[in-house]
């Protein structure tokens, strides 16, 4: 009878996450009486004691109350111990609590969270299988876990999963995802004429990728300082973001921001302050990609 408790009450407190969790992604509201209810039976009821339940409360809790932190520390220390008594699916979708709420905590403005991410993504590699799909790490994950460890300043652990983790891209993403993500380590290494190399010998057909290698390659003619290319590059990018349909509008209008920005930039000598405070202030009002970049360079010439 207790295993039959156990059951009920996981399977209820993971039908409670997903409920909070769709509320704070679609913003839809939904009628949160089960969920008092079944706190008021657990606090009741402290006998009720399992790994499988201390799990989903915890993210239920870290949902319900994201500003108390020592949850998301709970819940870490709860993986660690306990995921492998989950079967695969069940145990991707936890690790995609704590990813999740590392994101929402970033893009808060919370940097300390950049670390933590990178130490779930290394965790959730150590555990096998947890970020693949039909065998097969999507593009867009191993973009994100390279971006979270450069960001961490892992450079040697990041080359390390970039060449491993390869050969696990689908064959129709795997050059674009390596090549893009190897310059831009490259770049951060500030290796440059590596970084440039290999953009220049790869043709992006990934919508995605192909935004993403534009713009890196824009910085890169920037630190180069090779200022007709960057001018010539500028002026392409912005047709094709006016033509291509298949890019959202935000997307659009985030690089188109970032192109204008860039050429400004270029072309302002250093020491104009009031020329520079006034390209600072548009970056900072627009929404545009790279903006701690461009601060930086903006930084640079103050």
């Amino acid at each position: 009878t207790l295993n039959l408790d156990i059951y009920y009450l996981a399977t209820k407190l993971r039908f409670c996450c997903e409920i909070v969790n769709r509320q704070k992604v679609l913003s839809q509201e939904y009628n949160l009486g089960i969920i008092d209810e079944l706190l008021t039976y657990l606090n009741d009821h402290p006998e009720i004691d399992h790994p499988c339940i201390h799990v989903y409360y915890t993210i239920l809790m870290g949902l319900l109350e994201e500003e108390v932190e020592a949850h998301f520390e709970k819940l870490k220390q709860l993986l660690t111990a306990h995921d492998q008594l989950f079967p695969l699916e069940e145990k991707k979708q936890l690790y995609l609590y704590a990813i999740n709420y590392c994101v929402r905590k970033i893009n808060r403005g919370n940097a300390i969270y950049q670390k933590e991410l990178f130490q779930l993504y290394k965790r959730a590699l150590e555990s096998g299988g947890i970020l693949f799909e039909d065998d097969n790490i999507s593009p867009w994950t191993y973009l994100n876990i390279v971006s979270v460890a450069i960001q961490a300043e892992e450079y040697e652990w990041t080359e390390h999963f970039i060449q491993t983790y390869k050969n696990y891209l689908a064959q129709p993403f795997r050059k674009n995802a390596y090549a893009y993500n190897l310059a831009f380590l490259h770049f951060n290494k500030k290796d440059f004429g590596k970084a440039q190399k290999l953009l220049l010998d790869v043709q992006f057909d990934d919508i995605f990728y192909n935004l993403k290698s534009k713009s890196l390659l824009l910085r890169l003619f920037y630190e180069l300082k090779e200022w007709e290319a960057l001018a010539a590059l500028v002026n392409t990018f912005k047709r094709f973001l006016k033509r291509n349909k298949l890019i959202a509008d935000h997307r659009r209008i985030s690089y188109y921001n970032f192109t204008s920005a860039i050429l400004k930039l270029s072309k302002t000598r250093k020491g104009d302050t009031t020329k520079l405070n006034l390209i600072a202030s548009k970056i900072l009002n627009e929404n545009t990609i790279n903006r701690e970049w461009l601060m930086d360079k903006i930084g640079e010439k103050q």
